[in-house]
């Protein structure tokens, strides 16, 4: 081997490890960059290996909780409690809102105490906004539908009852009328009040004869079911030939935009059958009250 190829594989073999060592040098530098980048990272919950630990018991309680309080605030005002001992049901009503109450002041207390959120203060909103729909919720479904229920079962049940023959003072205490066969409303001396709704009237007759008493004090009633510019009468099962079946008016409002439909024919015993939109074999008022 001569000087100079020995000098150049020297010279070879001796910037090899220096390229090599510098190269390294650079990787290290680079990689140690990267991981400081990952390690610092935030590390999401999903990634394998990262765990949270959790309490169980606070996640069933946020859940049935305020789940169980809407559900009592709810069936509290929407069923026979509410109309039998409405008293009762404030009381009750009282404390639940008392309890919460004292949960919104428990979790102000613990975030003082304690910077980091806790699932104190999400029970104390999610209590306050069952305990409020609930009530709410509970108040509407009994307005509308079962207040009604309850107030015509207290009443009496009536058979047989002849229109043009019995005094409307006579039934006063009447929820739920069968009137006799030949009854049916007078279709020349019906008539609408218009406010909103169109409220429709017509007089309960037998065999369209005037009353003995000379008053009409049966009447059936119903929502936007009749004509505005003629005597025409069509709610409920108006073209059944049968005697009708009425259950009596007892919501106050619809009965004084009734009183106001039948104008000179109203008297101080008139009773109003609100008549039904969606059954073809009955007609079943929804409003009743003599004045």
């Amino acid at each position: 081997m001569s000087a100079d190829h020995k000098s150049s594989a020297a010279l070879w073999t001796g910037m090899r490890p220096g390229k090599m060592h510098l190269f390294n040098q650079g990787g290290s530098r680079e990689v140690e960059y990267l991981l400081s980048d990952r390690v610092q990272k935030p590390r999401s919950v999903f990634a394998p290996g990262t765990r949270i630990k959790m309490n169980a018991v606070p996640m069933f309680l946020g859940v049935f909780i305020p789940w169980g309080i809407y559900i009592f605030c709810c069936g509290l005002t929407s069923f026979s409690l509410n109309y039998s001992n409405p008293s009762l049901v404030r009381g009750l009503l009282a404390l639940v809102f008392a309890v919460w109450v004292g949960a919104v002041f428990a979790a102000v207390w613990t975030r003082h105490r304690n910077p980091d959120p806790t699932w104190v203060t999400y029970l104390a909103l999610v209590n306050g906004i069952a305990a409020i729909a609930g009530t709410v919720s509970g108040e509407v479904s009994f307005s509308t539908f079962s207040g009604s229920y309850y107030r015509i079962r207290d009443l009496r049940v009536v058979s047989d009852v002849d229109a043009s023959y019995t005094s409307g003072q006579n039934l006063l205490d009447a929820g739920i009328v069968h009137f006799a066969p030949g009854n049916h409303f007078d279709d020349l001396r019906t008539w609408h009040f218009k406010y909103g709704s169109t409220w429709c009237v017509a007089p309960l007759v037998t065999n369209r004869t005037v009353p003995l008493a000379g008053s009409y004090d049966f009447w059936i009633v119903g929502k936007d079911c009749c004509s505005h510019v003629a005597s025409d009468f069509r709610c409920g099962a108006w073209y059944r030939a049968r005697a009708p079946t009425g259950l009596r008016v007892v919501d106050d409002d619809d009965l004084a935009m009734y009183q106001l439909s039948m104008g000179p024919f109203s008297t101080t015993t008139t009773i109003s059958w609100q008549s039904s939109r969606r059954s073809p074999c009955t007609i079943s008022p929804r409003q009743t009250r003599c004045s």
